[in-house]
């Protein structure tokens, strides 16, 4: 008599599911743990990564993004928006000033948006945008131990001090870009090595002591360190004030794309809505996304959630009414046929 294979037997099928389920959320776990106490490597694949030249790149970039670009110096990077003429959000970037040109990093969404967004307004500027995407993998070292093993790689010479800051260490096959990133709010550094290197690369950051860490951890301090990413949280429908991101906003500066927007705004004092963490009261919600409501009305959305293995509980990211926003106030939060309760949480949460 034949052994049933999983697919002939329902109830295995599902206890090995189960099974599979723990490894992995295990896993997830261990890496977690050595991102907070040791350090974690993540390969970041497909992220955008666009140089820029020319004799007029500050200025040009000065006038399209939402944040000061004439004022960095070489070695000074700082956070970006794209903003529409309406000044909505259409990219986030992280942008560099290496001396002789100018490097923007993104998430892999975003990389089409920018290229042809940014190229749609170069008309006579000595501007050339050159994606690199394909030829570089970016990686992302994060964790208390980040900056003792980037100095053992790269050499505590070239390594930045300052947030946003940026250098490089030369390699047999030309140099490794070193920027100092905290995405998970931990300390951490981002590298963009070469294509050709970026297995012997990871190799040596491994051997040296950090420990491989994987995108749903990855994801997972994202959402503990409240930070909105496009694609799943910002999108042509927001404007950068309500998803709290002030810090990539200069109103010092002379007039970009989307700035009268911006400025009227900030001047007004005020949004309606406002980026906001909540705590989710369910054993394993099956969405994402929620509609949140209260007292029958619709107050706000839900748009990107998972679990903290900080907190041992569901957690959530989304906008709501501004006068909704106290700690411990309670919304309805509502996908399909699934409906439970969204407590109001301070962000960041690793901070809570």
């Amino acid at each position: 008599m034949m052994t049933p294979s999983l697919s002939q037997n329902p109830d295995r099928d599902r206890a090995y599911e189960k099974h599979r389920g723990r490894l992995r959320f295990d896993a997830w776990r261990e890496e977690y743990r050595t991102v907070k106490e040791k350090a974690g490597l993540f390969k970041l694949p497909s992220w955008a990564i666009l140089r820029l030249t020319g004799a007029d790149r500050k200025t040009f970039l000065h006038g399209m993004l939402t944040n000061d670009v004439q004022g960095l110096k070489d070695g000074e990077g700082n956070y970006q928006l794209f903003l529409n003429a309406k000044g909505k959000i259409q990219a986030d970037l992280r942008l560099y000033d290496r001396g002789g040109d100018l490097l923007a990093v993104a998430r892999p969404c975003l990389r089409k948006t920018l290229i042809d967004g940014l190229n749609q307004y170069i008309f006579s500027e000595d501007v050339e945008i050159h994606d690199l995407t394909d030829r570089y993998t970016l990686f992302s070292l994060q964790g208390p131990d980040s900056l003792a093993l980037a100095a053992a790689i790269a050499g505590h010479e070239n390594i930045p001090r300052q947030e946003y800051g940026i250098a490089s260490s030369q390699t047999p096959n030309g140099s490794i870009a070193i920027m100092r990133t905290t995405p998970t709010g931990e300390a951490g550094f981002d590298f963009v090595a070469p294509k050709e290197e970026s297995d012997s690369f990871r190799d040596r950051i491994l051997a040296a002591g950090a420990a491989h860490a994987g995108p749903e951890v990855f994801n997972m301090l994202r959402l503990e360190n409240g930070a909105p990413v496009c694609g799943a949280d910002l999108d042509d429908h927001v404007i950068p004030q309500e998803a709290g991101l002030h810090h990539a906003l200069n109103f010092n500066k002379g007039c970009y794309l989307g700035q009268e927007v911006v400025a009227r705004l900030h001047f007004r004092g005020h949004v309606n809505r406002e980026w906001t963490g909540f705590v989710l009261e369910a054993d394993s919600p099956k969405n994402q996304s929620y509609q949140l409501s209260h007292e029958n009305k619709i107050v706000g959305k839900i748009t990107s959630a998972g679990y903290s293995f900080m907190l041992e509980k569901w957690i959530a990211l989304g906008f709501l009414r501004s006068e909704l926003r106290e700690e411990g106030a309670v919304v309805t939060a509502t996908a399909q046929d699934e409906q439970l309760e969204a407590g109001v949480r301070p962000l960041p949460f690793s901070r809570s």
